[in-house]
């Protein structure tokens, strides 16, 4: 039934800026346009050391478990100017 809506399903995300002196928190506002072009709700969105200096904007967001709509996000974060690499951490169904 692809299309259909089973549900939420939360995601969490390890964005990581392309540029080492990129200020991780300027992305925020362009992924929470993505987050909710995708039919998502950004739950969180926080600054998390990496390594070496760099950091990373971790972001939890709830999704329709419907199809596409994961594709459609990651796809969208990947455009967003100044993201090198999108992760997904974790997938976890919501009840």
């Amino acid at each position: 039934m692809e299309g259909s809506v089973m549900g939420e399903v939360l995601l969490r995300y390890r964005i990581m800026p392309e540029d080492v002196e990129m200020d991780v928190d300027e992305l925020k506002d362009e992924v929470r346009k993505v987050v909710e072009g995708a039919g998502g709700k950004l739950a969180s969105a926080e600054k998390i050391p990496w390594a070496f200096g760099i950091e990373a904007l971790r972001i939890e967001v709830i999704v329709p478990d419907a199809g596409g709509v994961l594709d459609k996000l990651e796809e969208g974060l990947k455009g967003i100017k100044g993201v090198g690499s999108v992760e997904l951490e974790s997938l976890t169904r919501l009840l």
